[in-house]
């Protein structure tokens, strides 16, 4: 399996961008409607113990999804914009509070040869520098066992 690319950044003052990227040996169609599809994360993300619509749209949604994060249960809600065209996900989580201010970010699937490349991104402000270090090591290591987790699925599916 491919390692994922991941960096972190700083965006300003107590802000910082977190990219992640990994191919997936499948197609780009099936790898983006399974990642849309919130309710089928616990199957291959390890850190997610329950997802589930709030509200479903044609062209965006609500959904709440509940993770460890540093080995912390969270729970919490984000507003998705789908683009099946272009095939992103937009979310913004809703209702952050402190020490978080704001997450938002954006799931993108690009035909990669005979599978996908998925790239996930997070942009992040915190009240503090240990928030700051706690999401950035929250996001790299969900952000890598989700990568991993959604191409294992793919690697199974295909050895069927």
């Amino acid at each position: 399996m491919n390692t994922v690319l991941s960096e972190i950044v700083p965006a300003g003052n107590l802000a910082a961008v977190a990219r992640h990227e990994l191919h997936i040996p499948g197609p780009v169609a099936e790898v983006f409607e399974m990642t849309r599809d919130v309710t089928r994360w616990s199957e291959y993300m390890p850190a997610v113990t329950e997802a589930k619509f709030v509200e479903d749209h044609a062209d965006g949604d609500v959904v709440e999804i509940s993770a460890e994060a540093n080995d912390e249960k969270h729970t919490w809600r984000s507003r998705r914009a789908v683009d099946r065209t272009e095939r992103t996900i937009e979310f913004s989580r809703i209702g952050a509070t402190e020490p978080l201010v704001t997450m938002t970010g954006k799931w993108e699937f690009q035909a990669d040869g005979d599978g996908t490349r998925a790239v996930l991104t997070h942009r992040f402000v915190t009240t503090t520098t240990e928030a700051l270090e706690f999401f950035g090591n929250a996001t790299r290591s969900n952000a890598t066992r989700d990568l991993e987790g959604l191409a294992d699925h793919f690697t199974k599916e295909a050895a069927r």
